[in-house]
């Protein structure tokens, strides 16, 4: 066996025979030149530590199992390893094998640890193939390049831009908040969602779509009118007819809110109160959405129905006082959302255009 750590010294027994001394010293320097002496007792440290873990036993048992087959591997390997020379190291082994098996950190006689295991092992001894080694190497090259590679940051530039981290003096607090997205953006997200159910009609469980996807329209329709801004509605309405009535309604309250408004509030942020649903038929559904902005009480009043699985707008009214469709469509006490073929009246619809053009006239002639 060997001892110390600083100076390691090799001590043999008395009574060996030549071959047997020549493997012992050739298997214990093999321990000293790998620090076998040191890192035992270093993971026996970790061992205590973490007495606890039963994962850590397993790996201290290993360890010093393999640390065992290595040296005598080492041993035969420059021993030639034939047949002789392996039956004369188990017996070497098996003559000086002890019965302690106590688990510590101290450096292992020759004959002490998985004996029966390191006979068997030195039995079956065979020298690997060169290609082997080769392809083992190979393998663990790749591994640790792949372990110690540090992946590229998608947008890494970006970050940095946007934490100013190359102009912060060291030290200093680096803010990784991402900047919000524009009341612009905003829109255009809103206007280009689409609304999808599973069934190819509108059923109770669809409701919460349902609401959400009013939810979205009465965002992008008001937030466009405070920011000014042109948005596209079909992926909310499909007919051709309410959808150039909504967007020429966004034009003119959008006109009107410039000339000072009509007293009512929009924006982006509103706040939504319980909807009141109504089945009218198999695959449409009214649906009234009270909000508010800024302490300005409304409600969006429409029809939903589904096409291709996608939920779609069929008529919709504010009847807010003075609004828009309120004075081209009529008043809420005679505007009931009740007819999904409403928009293809052409005589209804023509009507209604005609007074759009008149209000038009009339908003035109109170900005000059």
């Amino acid at each position: 066996m060997y001892n110390g750590l600083i100076r390691p010294k090799i001590y043999l027994p008395v009574g060996l025979h030549v071959e047997e001394h020549s493997y012992i010293l050739l298997h214990e320097q093999t321990h000293i030149k790998r620090y076998d002496h040191i890192i035992k007792p270093v993971a026996f440290l970790v061992l205590s530590v973490h007495w606890f873990n039963p994962l850590v036993w397993v790996a201290f048992m290993l360890m010093s199992r393999d640390m065992e087959f290595s040296c005598d591997e080492r041993v035969l390997k420059k021993m030639n390893s034939d047949i002789y020379i392996r039956k004369s190291y188990a017996s070497s082994l098996l003559t000086l094998a002890t019965d302690r098996h106590i688990l510590n950190g101290s450096p292992l006689a020759f004959g002490e640890g998985n004996v029966k295991g390191r006979i068997k092992n030195v039995l079956n001894y065979r020298k690997p193939r060169f290609w082997v080694l080769v392809f083992s190497i190979v393998i663990m090259i790749a591994v640790g390049i792949g372990l110690i590679a540090n992946p590229k940051m998608k947008g890494i530039d970006e970050l940095e831009q946007i934490t100013g981290s190359n102009n912060n003096p060291p030290g200093e607090e680096v803010s990784l908040e991402l900047p919000e997205k524009s009341a612009v953006e905003i829109l255009g997200d809103l206007a280009n969602q689409q609304f999808s159910i599973k069934g190819n009609q509108i059923s109770d469980n669809d409701q919460e779509t349902v609401v959400t996807f009013g939810k979205a329209f009465l965002n992008l329709y008001s937030g466009a009118i405070a920011e000014q801004k042109a948005v596209s509605f079909k992926n909310y309405i499909s007919n051709e007819n309410l959808l150039k009535f909504t967007i020429k309604m966004l034009e003119l309250e959008q006109r009107r809110e410039l000339n000072g408004g009509s007293g009512v509030r929009f924006g982006l942020e509103n706040e939504f109160k319980e909807a009141e649903f109504k089945k009218l038929d198999g695959n449409v559904y009214y649906v009234s959405l009270p909000f508010s902005n800024q302490g300005s009480e409304r409600a969006l009043k429409m029809l939903v129905q589904a096409e291709n699985k996608t939920l779609k707008m069929v008529d919709l009214y504010f009847g807010t006082k003075d609004g828009v469709d309120t004075i081209v469509t009529g008043h809420p006490a005679d505007r009931k959302l009740h007819d999904p073929k409403l928009w293809d009246d052409q005589v209804w619809v023509d009507g209604v255009f005609e007074k759009l053009e008149k209000f038009e006239s009339e908003l035109l002639s109170m900005q000059k």
